[in-house]
């Protein structure tokens, strides 16, 4: 529906990027969007508005992103990016870029209310990290921004699994 990768397709593509990484001994970044209000959205408009507004992220985000980044559709009203060889400042950048396209993209319904997204950033190395706890970082990177209200970014520079013991 998005014209993105779906959950599994994003799962394998993640990964062969963060292989490349382990290897380069680069960086990467997760984003961890969420659709702000995405069931009331869909209660008071429909499903039919909702998968519109979901087209339109899905065409906002992509846009702000890199030809080389990995993004996909993890649910109804979330999405990830993973982005690779960049400081977490960049990623940041990256995540406010979307942030304002998505919110100056427009409303919905008669009454136009604004749609907006929150973010959760986690980096990394390549060689810190692997995919599950990257995308746990960034996932509580996500319920932090969450918790503050919405339209939302907040960032994680730690993603490493628990140190074997």
């Amino acid at each position: 529906m998005t014209g993105i990768f779906d959950r599994r397709g994003f799962l394998v593509e993640s990964q062969a990027k963060l292989d490349a990484a382990r290897t380069a001994g680069t960086t990467v970044a997760l984003l961890a969007f969420d659709i702000d209000n995405m069931v009331v959205l869909t209660e008071s408009y429909g499903e039919t508005a909702a998968a519109a507004v979901r087209a339109r992220f899905a065409a906002v985000a992509s846009h702000c992103l890199r030809r080389h980044d990995v993004f996909g559709e993890m649910g109804p009203a979330a999405f990830s990016a993973l982005l690779s060889n960049l400081t977490a400042e960049q990623a940041l950048v990256v995540a406010e870029r979307v942030r304002q396209a998505f919110a100056a993209s427009g409303g919905i319904g008669a009454d136009n209310p604004a749609t907006t997204v929150s973010i959760g950033v986690a980096l990394a190395r390549g060689r810190e990290t692997d995919l599950q706890h990257l995308m746990q970082a960034a996932g509580r990177a996500l319920e932090e921004a969450r918790s503050t209200g919405s339209g939302r970014i907040a960032g994680s520079t730690a993603a490493r699994p628990p140190a074997a013991g």
